[in-house]
Parts: C-alpha cells; structure tokens; sequence
C-alpha cells in the first residue's frame, strides 16, 4: 500500500517506526514538508516565489516560502500515485494564511515571521468565512489531486492539541508548564475550531479519522527528543493507524482485518486475517478490561493460542497481529526481536563480553506488545557494567504477555532460536563462552536461568518466578491458561541436566522474606546453582527489582570479569613478561624494583618517548636487567 503523509507531525509520524512501534514497516509510505496550509498548495508556485523575495534576508523564512512545492509535492504526486493521502489541518487551525491582493494564499509561519507585510491580509480562524472556505479549499485540493492521481484516496487525520501531557506513556493530570506553555483556554479554542472545520468536511463526505482525546496525548519523553502538541503518545499512533488501516480495507487495500466481539462463535482457529480486532467494551483502554470480561479474555487466549499476539487498540477495539509477521524498529534473528546496545566506550580494556539481559514485566497493562514485552528500562545499564560489554537485550515476543522465553505450541522452536541469537551475536563480537552472562529479573530471570541451562552460560536470575501459580490464581494477569505451563519447575530442572558450569557461576538472588517466589527456588537442585538469600526489610516480589539493583550488578560484574582478574601472592602469579613500567618513571629512577623479577615496556610508550628520556630509562636499568625479547606490543626484561 502507497501512502503520502502531509500536514503536521500529527500524520507525518504514523508511519515511523521510531515512533509508532506499532507500525510493522510494511507500507510503501512517503511523507510531504511540513506546515504549508492548503491556499499556499493550490496558488501558482511563482506567485509564492515573488513574495517569498520581500524576506530575503530572512534565511529561515526565505526557505520555508521559497520551497517549490510545484516539484516536490505536486510532481511527487504525480510521479508517486499513492493510493492514500493521509493529511491533517495543523497549518490551517494554527498558521492559518496570509492573502495577498492578487488571491495568493501565503502560510502564515509566525514562528519564523516577525510582521505582516502592508499589501496582506491575515486570513485565519478569526475571519468569519474561515471554516467554510478552507472547507471549499479542501474541495479544491482534492479535485486537483485526483487530476494528478486518479485512484488515490483523501483521507482527513482530524488530529487535535491534546489536553493531557504524558510521560513515558502515562497521562499526567498537568502539562510541564516549562515547555508546554499554552493555556487550557488556548487549547480548548484551537480544538472548537477543528471540529467545527471537521463536522463540515464530514457532512460534505470527507472521511475524517476520530482524535481519542482521552487516551491521545503530548508525550513529554518523544523517541525523537521532540516535544510540543502534535508529538504524540503511543496511543495515539496506534489508534490513527488503525483507523487508516480499516479504511484502507474498504477501498480492497493494506490489510486484511477481521472484526470480533465478546460473543462471537467463530472458530478461532479457521481465522487467517492479517490483523484481528477484538471488541472489549470497558472503562479503561488497557488490559485491565480482561479481568473484568471473561468472555472476552477467553477469546483473546484463543487468539495468542492461534499465534496472533495483542498489539495496541483502537479504543475499545484490542488489535491482535500474527506474531511471524510482526516487525520493529528493532532487529530480529528468525522470529526472535533483540536489540544491541554498545560499549559506552570504544578504546579496548580487554576482551569483549556479552551480558545478555531478558526482560522483566514493567507495564503489564500496555496494549502495545513493545510496551509490555520489549520495554526499554535499565538505561543506565551500559554505564554500570565492566568495560568492552555489549549488552544484548532480547524481547519476550510471544503469546500476550510472554512464555517466558519458553517454547509454546504455537512457537515450538522459540528456545533453540534464543540460543542461535545468542551464538551468533557472540560471534559477531567475537566473544568467548566464559565472557558470557545472562541476566534478568522476574520474568527475566526465569528467561536467562533456563537459556544459561540450556546453553552452558553464567547467569545472573534476580528473584526468578519459576512458578506462576500465584499470579495464575490472581485472575491469570499474565495470561497464561491454556497457552504455556503454569509452573516451570520441571522446564528448570531439566534444563539444568547437562549444566557443566560451577555452581558459582549461576546465581539465584532471592530473598526467604518474599516467600511467594523463593518457595520455588527452594525446589531447584541447589547444588548445580548458588542460591543467595538476602535477608532484607523486603516483603513483596514487585519491589525485590529495584531495590537490589546494586547487588545484582555486583555480581554481573563478577562473573564478567573473574577471568580477568588474579590473586597475587607473589611473582610467579604475574602476567607473562611481569609488570608493565613506563620509560618517564624508568627515566627518573623513580620504581622500587624489590621484588620485580621481569618487566616489559610497551612500544607504543617508548615511540612516544624522546631519545634522551629513553637513553636515560636503560642506563638507569643496565645494570640490574637486561633485554630478553620484542613481540608487536612490548620489549621484555628480566634481572641479570
């Protein structure tokens, strides 16, 4: 499916996966510069041309009107005959024109101009014919497109300026004031002139796509680091692209979408449509409603059973996609979604190691499957692990809150796909089996103690919920019935059967004071792994995570860099070749050389040393040492 975005970053955005993670990429989607309002589009180009000339030495100004939209909208159309054109009136409700003697229409950019030139007229929501001739004008606009591009659809993204601000998707009672600065009173008079303007253009036939200004708004932490109105939430996105995805089906394009309610009796297992929305009437938009809808649940169980995974809504309409043909933003090795996070730095310490971390529950209730399975949490990660690591984060992409990163019915080699990612992003690192670690928490946990199993790796397994009965009893609020094991004890045991690590190198941090999950570790075979109780003034499972953040990093650390590290207990327990000096301490005579037996100097040192400096290191070193041999990094020395 071709389709042209335009307007504001309300419709240019839906289609980036940076941004809308619900978007699989699939769409051949091209987007249009922004902010140029429709009278600007529909005047002759050299008209716009001869004004922009009046701000010439407006360089940003001069651009934003000199830019030639005869070529790079009217052509592109043309040349690009998208089958959507998606659009929003941003420029219109907040721009608004300038017009000019002649009837040249001119955006009216006011972040970029100053004033207003003597032979214009301001020409915006103020004016008493506004809404009716934009209206006229979107009638013009469409009548010219389908000039250009006879089979191409319009479609109007009735965007709004959202009343709620939201951080890191949840919707805030207030607006950050120090960078959202307009008034309620503003906002509601922006948004009483877009619905007016999206009523006519409703009664004159336009479809115009709903704003759910209850769950859409103003996401203060952008993907891009972009903030102001139309830099929406999650929700958002996801609803806008849902409404043009079920349009598009009425005009036989984009996917193929089956609709379902609570009731409905069709056999689950006969559907084959790309994209299934389930009807979950509720007073919240989360998955909340299914604790309280049985029915409803019953059928979304179904649907994760069919291999169709729950992946954003449409308001009341839960939107479940086939999870093979799910892509991200992010990588993904066969059906396994992963993300690489580099070294905070690029000078080489030592050898290069893996930690390789699966993912805890943090939002349960998100519809997006990103959000709930795939969170980016732990940010500081990278700066609290030894040098040279790559951390490889995996997703738990299967069924509707995960399987653990266990094989299901639906996805019965997800283990053995774990395991190759792991093999081979080790082996494009080129890091060895000892230098790996996985690690996670909770769900995770349970993830990285059976894949270290599995694949005879050291682990980290904070708090691990190997049985799940408890929260299985609470209503099944990881939704699990019928779909994958309850508890996972046996999974465990048998996985470690062939662990041949020491049992230092797979540890278990828990705590006998959360009793819900360490019951379960207490049935493990604690002689193949340490279980390390920690006795603190901490009761529940949620908070176990975050307060043993500094514990568990310790003994990541550990296991990532014992290799590495070595008891002295005298010269014999040194490096090859001894300890490393440099020549301007040589030259200084400034080394007590007690107990060194060998030395070696690197040649990178001596390269960057002067002639004297280095003639004075070896004379003050003749008598005592001597010379032995070069290889490409050091010179070695030895006592005489």
């Amino acid at each position: 499916m071709k389709i042209l975005t335009m307007g504001s970053p309300a419709s240019t955005y839906i289609f980036k996966q940076e941004v809308n993670e619900i978007y699989n990429g699939n769409y051949n989607v091209q987007t249009v510069k922004e902010f140029y309002t429709l009278g600007h589009l529909l005047s002759r180009y050299k008209d716009v041309k001869k004004f922009a000339e009046i701000f010439k030495k407006n360089e940003k100004l001069y651009e934003f009107l000199s830019w030639n939209f005869e070529d790079n909208f009217w052509a592109k159309l043309g040349d690009f005959q998208p089958e959507l054109l998606v659009l929003d009136l941003f420029p219109e409700i907040y721009f608004g024109s300038l017009k000019l003697k002649d009837g040249t229409m001119v955006t009216r950019n006011f972040r970029l101009m100053n004033s207003v030139p003597d032979d214009a007229t301001i020409f915006n929501t103020k004016s008493s014919d506004y809404i009716e001739t934009v209206a006229q004008q979107v009638e013009c606009f469409e009548k010219r497109v389908h000039e250009i591009s006879p089979n191409t659809k319009l479609i109007i993204n009735g965007a709004k300026f959202p009343i709620h601000m939201s951080k890191d998707g949840a919707i805030k009672t207030k607006y950050y004031r120090s960078v959202y600065k307009f008034s309620v009173n503003k906002i509601n008079g922006y948004n009483r002139h877009w619905e007016e303007l999206d009523k006519v253009l409703r009664e004159k036939g336009f479809h115009v796509l709903e704003f759910n200004q209850k769950n859409s708004a103003a996401e203060v932490n952008f993907p891009t680091g972009e903030q102001w109105y139309y830099f929406y939430n999650q929700s958002y996105y996801t609803d806008v692209q849902s409404q043009i995805e079920v349009l598009a089906q009425s005009y036989n394009l984009g996917p193929t979408i089956l609709f379902l309610d609570e009731d409905s009796q069709m056999n689950i297992e006969e559907i084959n449509q790309e994209i299934v929305f389930l009807n979950v009437p509720g007073s919240e938009e989360n998955l909340k409603v299914f604790q309280k809808n049985k029915k409803a649940k019953k059928i979304a169980l179904k649907l994760s059973a069919h291999d169709y995974i729950l992946h954003g809504n449409m308001g009341t309409f839960y939107r479940f996609v086939k999870r093979t043909e799910l892509d991200t933003n992010y990588p993904k090795y066969k059906d396994v979604h992963y993300r690489v996070i580099p070294p905070k730095e690029d000078k080489k310490y030592w050898s290069n190691r893996l930690l390789v971390r699966m993912l805890s529950f943090t939002a349960h209730n998100k519809t997006s499957m990103l959000g709930r399975n795939f969170q980016r949490d732990f940010k500081t990660l990278k700066d609290s692990v030894v040098k040279n690591t790559y951390i490889l984060e995996i997703g738990d992409i299967n069924l509707i809150n995960g399987s653990y990163y266990t094989n299901t019915k639906n996805f019965p080699d997800y283990e053995e796909q774990v395991q190759e990612l792991i093999r081979f992003i080790s082996e494009k690192y080129n890091v060895k089996k000892d230098e790996i670690v996985l690690y996670g928490a909770s769900r995770g946990g349970t993830g990285a103690f059976i894949h270290a199993a599995l694949g005879n790796y050291k682990f980290v397994a904070a708090d691990p919920v190997i049985n799940d009965m408890p929260w299985y009893k609470d209503s099944d609020i990881h939704f699990i019935e019928g779909v994958r094991e309850v508890d996972l004890t046996e999974k465990v045991r048998s996985s470690l059967e062939n662990y041949k690590r020491a049992s230092s190198d797979g540890v278990i941090l828990s705590s006998s004071n959360v009793g819900v999950t360490f019951s379960s570790h207490l049935r493990l075979p604690l002689e193949k792994v340490t279980l390390l109780d920690l006795s603190m003034n901490l009761y529940k499972h949620p908070g176990f995570n975050g307060k043993t953040v500094s514990i568990q990093l310790s003994v990541i650390n550990r296991l990532l860099m014992e290799d590495n590290v070595n008891v002295i207990d005298s010269n014999a327990d040194l490096p090859v070749g001894g300890v490393v000096l440099e020549i301007k301490h040589l030259a200084k005579n400034a080394i007590s050389f007690d107990k060194i037996e060998n030395f070696r100097i690197r040649l990178d040192d001596i390269k960057s040393s002067s002639e004297l400096e280095y003639e004075k290191a070896m004379k003050n070193i003749y008598n005592e040492y001597k010379h032995i041999r070069t290889d490409d990094f050091f010179e070695y020395y030895t006592t005489l």
